[in-house]
């Protein structure tokens, strides 16, 4: 299923997770969340987040002003969801869990 400009979702493996540059990172803790979850990147500069349903449907988008982010997740629906995680032309992608 075609999930956007970079991301595919295939039903293996059981995970999905690209880093094209070892200079970014990300973590996301816990994963799987419930109410929120927090983000932490080893640089907020020029680095963008977007989430995405399994649908494809963009469901949230943030510019990082802080290394450290907490997302809240309250209204989210229980299932599985893709961040996009993009410093300037380098992207890391997760997938993530609301249980």
């Amino acid at each position: 299923m075609y999930v956007g400009a970079y991301i595919y979702i295939l039903p293996t493996p059981s995970y999905l997770e690209i880093n094209d540059n070892a200079e970014i990172s990300c973590s996301i803790a816990p994963n799987p969340f419930t109410d929120y979850f927090i983000l932490e990147a080893n640089k907020a500069n020029d680095t963008k987040i977007e989430i995405y349903d399994t649908d494809g449907k963009l469901i949230f988008t943030s510019n990082l002003y802080d290394q450290s982010t907490q997302i809240h997740t309250i209204k989210w629906s229980i299932g599985m969801y893709i961040l996009k995680f993009a410093q300037g032309k380098n992207r890391y992608v997760k997938k993530i869990v609301k249980q």
